[in-house]
């Protein structure tokens, strides 16, 4: 499935590119780059995410620019930077608390956890577990906060 998602957006960013289509070839871009950090490559996933923050800047578009800390993030843990990657998540946390989503700061906030919890740090995780937490009850995501039971249980081991 994931050979199938990049093919399909190769021929989306072919089909923007031939017609001009900016906003489409962005967010296609951006995709690449999610799907590339998703399958361990780190230097495709940066260099699809710069090609994407260079049209999503020139459009002003502030909801694809949001989400690149969280994909810089991705990549800084990829390539073994725990320090860039807490910096670039906390970055999009701000960004999902800005905008107000739910979602995004539960994600955010989880990943800051796991980020904390593989470097032995239950300590500095614990406060981000429990925003993660503390958002999915207060906003109703029941399933978001079911699947804090994992980041839960590791933090109780640690």
């Amino acid at each position: 499935a994931p050979g199938r998602a990049r093919r399909d957006r190769l021929r989306a960013v072919d089909a923007a590119r031939r017609s001009d289509a900016r906003a489409p070839l962005a967010w296609s871009l951006l995709n690449l780059a999610q799907l590339s950090a998703w399958a361990s490559d780190p230097i495709s996933a940066t260099q699809y995410a710069d090609s994407a923050e260079a049209l999503l800047s020139a459009q002003s578009d502030l909801w694809g620019l949001g989400t690149l800390p969280t994909l810089r993030g991705e990549i800084a843990r990829l390539v073994g930077d725990p320090v860039a990657a807490r910096a670039h998540l906390a970055e999009g946390l701000k960004a999902a608390e800005a905008v107000g989503y739910p979602p995004g700061i539960v994600s955010l906030a989880t990943a800051l956890t796991s980020l904390e919890l593989d470097e032995a740090r239950p300590a500095a995780g614990r406060p981000w577990l429990e925003l993660a937490q503390r958002t999915a009850r207060a906003h109703g995501l029941a399933g978001w906060d079911r699947g804090l039971t994992y980041q839960t249980a590791r933090l109780a081991i640690l």
